[in-house]
């Protein structure tokens, strides 16, 4: 079964971080060990992707770089202010 759509979305966001991703038409596999340095600002497109919206942040916090998350639909009526918070408890800078 290929991957959905929103899975997708899930990959092109971890993509746009310069983490080692393998496809395969049934299953993805993530390195994380395998990420790439960016040089500035990295504009990450969540779409509606709550998954990633959930799961990313607190993996991006533990690395170094700057990037900015956005998303459409009903991914910014969500709420995120808990998760900013808790980054922000662990020493993350969220604005």
């Amino acid at each position: 079964e290929a991957l959905s759509t929103l899975r997708l979305a899930d990959v092109e966001a971890l993509a746009a971080t310069g983490i080692g991703i393998e496809l395969r038409p049934e299953s993805w596999t993530v390195d994380p060990r395998r990420r790439a340095p960016r040089e500035g600002a990295v504009a990450i497109d969540l779409g509606e992707a709550g998954t990633a919206a959930r799961f990313l942040p607190p993996w991006l916090a533990t690395g170094r770089g700057i990037f900015h998350l956005d998303g459409r639909g009903r991914l910014r009526e969500r709420p995120h202010l808990p998760l900013a918070h808790a980054l922000i408890e662990l020493g993350a800078r969220v604005e």
